[in-house]
């Protein structure tokens, strides 16, 4: 790698850690990585793509910014595609969308993407998604080519790892207030039906995805007596 080529990637790199390092929104990494990666590697395309239980692919940054709308929020992912081939073997791959099979290598000809290279975003020893760049010329994508993308998919995982890890401490601590709230009007004596309601109210705070929250007894007639709701 040539002086001019080596500096222009660790000024990239250091753009991207710098994100990370301030503690920036993943969002906001994801977008910056795609245009950096597009820049570094002249590529036509780059994507970010996150692994989701269903066998698809959710499209969360890209480099144009249009490409997005065109490929849709998911892909469904079918074996043969890039995304799929770095998800099973977890390394950086290079692939030739003229010669590949199945639905999405149609849609990457469809979209002009005749080649491609991708690496895994690994987060916590798994496979969270995918750093993809892609080429409207054939014959572009190369195996150096993989590799330097996956220097940019260490950061990406750096930035999800720090941001789980702030939201486990604001859980932990949202958590633990209830608790002590709870405790207090235990320990200065509340009535039973103080106390079931501000658990209940407490749960419903701590899980504001939920639609209900409710307090049920047990009763020797196999009934179930609601206290708290």
């Amino acid at each position: 790698m040539d002086s001019d080529r080596l500096a222009e990637e660790q000024a990239a790199l250091r753009r991207v850690a710098t994100l990370v390092a301030r503690g920036a929104p993943p969002a906001e990494v994801f977008e910056t990585v795609a245009a950096e990666v597009a820049t570094l590697l002249g590529s036509d395309f780059s994507l970010v793509g996150r692994y989701e239980p269903d066998a698809t692919l959710t499209h969360v940054a890209s480099h144009p910014l249009e490409l997005l709308p065109q490929l849709g929020p998911r892909t469904v992912l079918d074996g043969y595609d890039l995304a799929s081939v770095v998800q099973h073997s977890g390394q950086p791959t290079v692939i030739n969308y003229d010669d590949a099979p199945g639905p999405v290598a149609a849609l990457a000809r469809e979209l002009g993407v005749r080649c491609a290279v991708g690496a895994p975003i690994c987060v916590d020893d798994r496979t969270w998604g995918v750093m993809a760049a892609g080429w409207a010329l054939p014959g572009k994508a190369s195996a150096e080519a993989a590799e330097r993308t996956a220097q940019f998919t260490e950061l990406v995982a750096t930035a999800l790892a720090n941001t789980e890890s702030r939201n486990e401490i604001t859980r932990l601590a949202e958590e633990q207030a209830a608790l002590r709230r709870v405790a207090t009007l235990v320990a200065r004596g509340a009535p039973p039906a103080e106390v079931f309601e501000a658990v209940v109210r407490e749960i419903g705070q701590l899980f504001p995805e939920a639609n209900a929250a409710a307090l049920s007894r047990y009763e020797t007639d196999d009934t179930l007596t609601m206290i708290g709701k």
